[in-house]
């Protein structure tokens, strides 16, 4: 999934991080929904942030080994985070 989000767009992705931090979560949620969850926090391009994250959730099914806890210090971490603007 990394590969297919733009890193430069640290709002979005941190955003996207805070409320989502697998693929099986994003799957879950479903495009529309999600783009809605990220226009209701105000990030930039949210159809295009919800289009790409669901496109690269969908190609990937598998959970590596440490997938849960990871996630949570990826939430915990995001949410201590505040972008430049």
């Amino acid at each position: 999934m990394e590969r297919s989000l733009d890193l430069t767009d640290t709002g979005g992705l941190l955003t996207l991080l805070n409320g989502y931090q697998t693929p099986k979560a994003i799957r879950r949620t479903g495009r529309v929904r999600l783009e809605t969850w990220l226009r209701n926090r105000r990030v930039v391009r949210p159809d295009r942030v919800a289009a790409t994250a669901a496109q690269a959730a969908g190609r990937r099914h598998t959970s590596p080994l440490g997938e849960r806890p990871a996630a949570q210090i990826s939430r915990h971490a995001s949410g201590t985070v505040t972008p430049f603007k």
